[in-house]
């Protein structure tokens, strides 16, 4: 979704099936890399860039530069900072509003400021699509009536009255793997 903003545009390599939502920003003076079936919400930041500390390390703009790699089937949720030099591995979540500044192993959910660790992936994610809503119990409701794009959700939360919420499906892009241009 546009808009897209990058540096320079030919260091950057998207995998297959990436969706990547509005306001993508790439400070792409060093290479980052973006796996397969990657989703990236809108808002995010991925960085290659930095400047030294020290002032006089600066005076006359210098800057250094170290590549990201974004693995396989990540969900990058929206407003999220990739600093230089970060990889995240396969499988993971990064949550929305995190600055990540330092390496994040696969199969983790991770968030923050500055981004932990909050747990891992687990079996129980694939009974579990969100907090303690079942997918087989969603599924069950919608028992012939779910579309491709869209599914509806009955939702109780402390006993309050149901609410209907309609989440839409990801689209996916299929990409080829070749830097933007």
């Amino acid at each position: 979704e546009p808009p897209l903003t990058v540096a320079i545009g030919k260091t950057v390599t998207l995998g297959d099936n990436v969706y990547v939502n509005c306001n993508l920003t790439l400070v792409d003076d060093y290479t980052i890399r973006i796996g397969n079936g990657v989703l990236i919400a809108p808002n995010v930041v991925i960085i290659t860039t930095g400047h030294p500390v020290h002032h006089k390390l600066r005076e006359h703009g210098e800057m250094y530069s170290f590549e990201v790699n974004i693995g396989d089937n990540l969900w990058i949720g929206s407003n999220v900072v990739i600093c230089p030099g970060v990889t995240i591995g396969e499988n993971s979540i990064i949550g929305a509003g995190s600055i990540v500044l330092h390496d994040v192993a696969g199969q983790l959910v991770a968030a923050g400021n500055p981004c932990r660790v909050i747990r891992e992936i687990t079996d129980r994610d694939l009974e579990y699509y969100f907090r303690d809503l079942r997918v087989a119990d969603q599924q069950e409701r919608n028992a012939g009536s779910v579309s491709e794009t869209s599914f509806l959700v009955q939702r109780s939360t402390n006993n309050r009255t149901n609410r209907a919420e309609c989440f839409s499906g990801m689209r996916i892009k299929n990409t080829q793997r070749s830097p933007l241009r």
